[in-house]
């Protein structure tokens, strides 16, 4: 193989080289970008939880699902006591 030749195949292989490193920083600061995002969405939802629970009067320490089957019985109790003032009133109870 002529210097020329060899050359050109070094050139070739390097370009191919740096093309794939290209492609791997920009998978890099894509992977980075998005582990931001995630740290970013996880900061919000965590401070989401926190507020919905002291405004709800729970401890901060409480686990959410803890806090989530109260609310359901909660709502599952109003939801029957309105229930239960619907038939009244329909029946003439209220009248």
């Amino acid at each position: 193989m002529s210097k020329l030749k060899e050359v050109a195949a070094l050139e070739a292989e390097l370009a191919a080289m740096r093309k794939e490193l290209d492609e791997a920083d920009r998978r890099a600061g894509a992977a980075e970008r998005k582990a931001e995002y995630l740290k970013a969405s996880l900061a919000i939802q965590k401070g989401w939880l926190l507020t919905a629970k002291r405004e709800a009067g729970y401890p901060s320490n409480m686990s959410f699902d803890v806090v989530w089957e109260r609310t359901l019985e909660a709502a599952r109790k109003y939801k029957s006591m309105i229930d239960s003032t619907e038939r009244e009133v329909s029946n003439g109870k209220w009248r």
